[in-house]
């Protein structure tokens, strides 16, 4: 199952340890819907923080030595990967070794990669989000704090508001110890 924003399908597995179930990379199973959980986020968009830079700025290996794409034109993968060589408006000579087909790219000209610099002296947005990797059901916009400094204060308080929540119900259910709330839980 695929869920909103995700570039591959998330899959359940059941951890060794501690019986945790999690979602792919870091997604733990969450008892409690999207619309009650808040996202402290600090970003750098690409299309505003950065900009794109040529081969020869960055001193693209591929750009100084050339580079060489081997194609298996046995599958529909490989014949769309082909096409788009071929008409890429690069320079190259190519071969064919029965289903594949190696194309051996000249040095001096940009890749397919595509590279990126940081813009100098643009700070970071520092924003909390409604909802969290499922999505924001009730279509709230983010904050933006204007200092991380402002972030940083809230996101103390949200952790010590979660940190006594806990520490309640660990009382109601007889627990006499303070719940731990650090990795040793992970």
């Amino acid at each position: 199952m695929a869920f909103p924003g995700e570039e591959f399908p998330a899959r359940e597995v059941r951890r060794p340890r501690r019986g945790a179930t999690v979602f792919g990379p870091n997604r733990i199973r969450k008892p409690l819907g999207p619309q009650v959980m808040q996202t402290f986020q600090i970003s750098a968009p690409l299309s505003t923080h950065f900009r794109r830079v040529t081969c020869a700025e960055v001193g693209c290996l591929s750009y100084q030595y050339g580079w060489r794409t081997i194609v298996d034109l046995s599958t529909e993968l490989g014949g769309r990967q082909a096409e788009y060589i071929k008409t890429a408006g690069r320079r190259f000579t190519s071969y064919i070794d029965g289903n594949l087909v190696n194309f051996v790219f000249e040095a001096g000209q940009e890749g397919f990669d595509q590279h990126w610099q940081r813009l100098p002296d643009i700070p970071e947005l520092y924003l909390l989000r409604q909802g969290d990797w499922r999505g924001n059901p009730e279509g709230r916009p983010p904050v933006r704090y204007t200092t991380p400094e402002e972030w940083v204060a809230d996101f103390a308080r949200n952790l010590q508001t979660l940190r006594e929540s806990v520490y309640e119900i660990g009382e109601r259910n007889g627990q006499r110890e303070r719940p731990r709330l650090d990795n040793a839980q992970r």
